[in-house]
């Protein structure tokens, strides 16, 4: 008998005599109470009441997914559990999965387990058939029906760190290149470039990028790293040594030569910025024609100077310089000089000649065929009285000149003179020596080609009317110009002297050129007074002489004849 809902017993089932039944039609889940009885004409004693619940296995989990949530080797699976029990609770459930499309199974050992979720472990990262998985739920009556498959899922994890980084620097920038790492079973999305210091950034989803904004000169290293869906993985590093981003380097600055014989010494000023990379040389060029043209003449040079040799004297030339780093090459050329000729000492003086006087001699000469390239700007002049020794009269002598008077001589001795020229190089050789020539005492002859009837003009300007004192007046003016002798004009105007006691040697001696007898005959002629005369020409002899060839001694005679009582 049976009571399955304390409605009172009701028979179940009969058997012919054995001791066990099968009763059926029961409802899953329901418990019903059961006892037993023997009959056989008459019913005997029930037994003793049990309790049973019948149950079937469970049904089937439903809304099965898989999900790769990017944890290494793994795949979280989640269902819904299934709508019948079969009358007895879910006790397990079973995962299995498949790496053939669900053409073979094996069970994932999970231990026991009642969550409807799992976490499915040691998978391979990436497969490329995917993993489907399906799940049964078991309870007291056994292991029911799976599930529908999932969906095929690949477990995937953070990719590897790339591989042989490499650098390739540039103007205030780095281009960075690696191999890809493993890829962690997930498409990479994208690489993630740093650069140590400063922290600039480049981003890509290719093998390269442009990490830029860095300063030049500065060494970097870089971190590469990867990402994917499930984040980012470990950086890789470019080499431990540095790099860094450079350009060419700035012009050369003050650039300048000194000329020499057939040459330039150039000199420069290194530039103010190398580009970021140390300079491994210079580049020299020279042009002939302004700067038109340009020819090399010098490549590699590791210091600020160069001398260029086998150059031409008297040409004009302008160089420029260019710096070089070991990165970027070449950068920019400086300013090009101002045009350099190169020169040489000037060549000898010739055709020396000599002019005697009184204490002095007069020397001329022609200048040298050969400058050196180079202005002359003076000349030297020596002298010597026995051709050995040679004593320096002048330097500095104007180069306008080719003359010069040699004073302060002692008269009756011969000397010979020599005379050389000097240019922006030095003092080129001497010319050849002169011939001996010796200073004599001489009158003052600065009359020499005035007829005499010039005097007689002359005296005679003074009887039309002009006075001796405004003539003296006149004279001494114009002789203050003539001369530049502050210290001699000073003395002027001397006062008027008395008459000669021997007028006729003052007037033979100083007036060379117009004779006593002649003087005194217009004199008488004109109706002057020898003081009158002597006054007369006195005064012409300043007015139309050469004052500033005058010596020391013709300025004495002069001043001697004009105090003499």
């Amino acid at each position: 008998e049976k009571d399955c809902d304390g409605s009172g017993w009701s028979l179940a089932t009969t058997t012919s005599g054995a001791t066990s039944a099968t009763v059926t039609s029961l409802t899953n889940g329901d418990s019903c109470d059961f006892r037993v009885f023997a009959t056989n004409n008459v019913d005997g004693a029930v037994s003793n009441t049990a309790t049973a619940t019948p149950d079937s296995p469970s049904g089937v989990p439903t809304g099965l997914s898989a999900t790769a949530t990017g944890v290494d080797g793994q795949v979280e699976l989640s269902w819904t559990a299934p709508v019948g029990n079969g009358g007895s609770a879910i006790t397990d459930y079973t995962v299995e999965y498949s790496t053939d499309d669900g053409t073979s199974w094996s069970t994932y050992d999970d231990g026991t387990s009642t969550s409807a979720t799992a976490t499915v472990t040691g998978l391979t990262n990436g497969i490329a058939t995917g993993y489907v998985f399906r799940v049964s739920a078991t309870n007291t009556a056994g292991t029911g029906g799976v599930s529908d498959p999932s969906a095929a899922v690949a477990p995937y994890k953070t990719p590897d760190a790339p591989v042989s980084v490499g650098v390739s620097p540039g103007d205030s920038q780095v281009e960075v290149s690696w191999t890809p790492g493993g890829t962690g079973g997930s498409v990479i999305t994208s690489y993630t470039v740093t650069a140590n210091p400063g922290g600039a950034t480049c981003m890509t989803d290719l093998t390269s990028c442009m990490v830029e904004n860095l300063d030049n000169g500065t060494g970097y290293t870089f971190e590469v790293v990867a990402t994917n869906a499930a984040g980012s993985g470990p950086a890789a590093t470019s080499s431990a040594t540095t790099v860094a981003p450079s350009t060419t380097p700035g012009a050369p600055t003050a650039l300048g030569g000194t000329p020499g014989d057939s040459q330039v010494a150039l000199s420069w000023t290194a530039p103010a910025d190398d580009g970021g990379s140390a300079i491994t040389g210079y580049t020299v060029q020279q042009s002939v024609d302004a700067g038109a043209s340009w020819s090399t003449v010098a490549t590699g040079v590791t210091v600020t100077t160069l001398d260029v040799t086998g150059l031409t004297n008297a040409t004009g030339y302008v160089f420029r310089v260019v710096a070089a780093n070991e990165v970027a090459g070449d950068g920019d050329w400086s300013a090009r000089t101002a045009t350099i000729t190169p020169y040489t000492l000037p060549g000898a003086p010739t055709g020396l000649s000599t002019i005697p006087g009184d204490g002095q001699v007069e020397l001329s000469w022609t200048a040298p065929a050969d400058n050196g390239g180079s202005a002359i700007t003076g000349y030297t002049v020596e002298y010597s009285a026995d051709g050995e020794t040679w004593s320096t009269f002048a330097t500095g002598v104007a180069a306008s000149t080719l003359k010069v008077d040699v004073t302060g001589l002692s008269n009756g001795t011969g000397y010979v003179f020599r005379v050389s020229a000097t240019n922006a190089a030095g003092t080129g050789g001497v010319s050849d020596p002169s011939d001996p020539s010796a200073p004599d005492m001489a009158p003052v002859i600065v009359t020499v080609g005035y007829r005499d009837d010039v005097w007689a003009g002359i005296l005679r300007s003074l009887n039309d009317g002009e006075t001796p004192e405004a003539f003296q007046a006149r004279a001494m003016a114009f002789a203050a110009t003539l001369t530049g002798r502050a210290d001699d004009a000073g003395v002027l105007p001397i006062p008027k002297p008395a008459p000669a006691t021997d007028e006729e040697h003052f007037a033979t001696t100083v007036y060379v050129g117009a004779d006593i007898d002649t003087l005194d005959a217009v004199v008488d002629a004109l109706g002057f007074t020898r003081t009158e005369a002597q006054y007369g020409a006195t005064y012409l002899l300043v007015f139309v002489s050469d004052i500033v060839t005058w010596t020391e001694s013709q300025f004495g005679d002069w001043f001697d004849y004009m105090a003499a009582p």
